[in-house]
């Protein structure tokens, strides 16, 4: 659909004539796909349990769940040599109904996370990127349980309008540092778009 809009307004696909290398990117980062979620507690005398969650997500994910495939704001920075170094911003909520009065049970809870990263912008032709970056997230819930997570992602970036603009699928995998009896990681491909300038 991005592409046909692209196209729609006169874009071309990539040329010589420009490079994201020695650019800013600002993006719009997981805006949809899909995303699989593993959770695992130790329990005194069971052993570990797993519970396991597949979403297919649109400007979404789920926040009081997961909440590492959220939409989120990008800007890095690619320098000529295609080293680049940036952060990611976003908020996540979700609001649902509950006939349980419990005090673990709010109905409405909100994530934010922010995302800094280094990696490595490699472009083999004119309109193909492909972007490893490593980073790690932090992921705030408004009822609790915050995260720190390693992360991994590869935007492969097709490029058009002069090779400004990237179209994205985004495969990636955050791996929550470890806690007091629990494991979790979640990994996914996504969609985003960036603009280089």
């Amino acid at each position: 659909m991005a592409v046909a809009i692209a196209m729609s307004v006169g874009l071309r696909l990539g040329s010589a004539q420009a490079t994201p290398l020695g650019s800013w990117c600002v993006g719009l980062e997981r805006l949809f796909g899909a995303s699989w979620s593993t959770r695992s507690f130790e329990r005194e005398y069971e052993g570990w349990s797993d519970s396991r969650r597949t979403t297919f997500s649109l400007l979404g994910s789920g926040a009081p769940k997961g909440g590492f495939s959220s939409p989120r704001l990008g800007v890095d920075y690619v320098s000529e040599s295609g080293l680049s170094g940036g952060a990611a911003v976003g908020v996540d909520a979700m609001a649902r109904d509950s006939s349980y009065a419990g005090s673990d049970d709010d109905p409405n809870a909100v994530a934010f996370l922010l995302a800094p990263r280094l990696g490595y912008f490699v472009q083999p032709l004119p309109w193909l990127g492909v972007w490893p970056r490593l980073g790690v997230t932090y992921l705030g819930r408004t009822r609790g349980d915050d995260q720190l997570a390693l992360s991994l992602d590869m935007p492969i970036s097709f490029l058009v309008a002069d090779e400004r603009v990237g179209l994205m699928l985004v495969p990636y995998l955050d791996a929550v540092f470890p806690e007091d009896r629990k494991k979790a990681a979640e990994h996914g491909v996504l969609a985003s778009v960036g603009m280089f300038f």
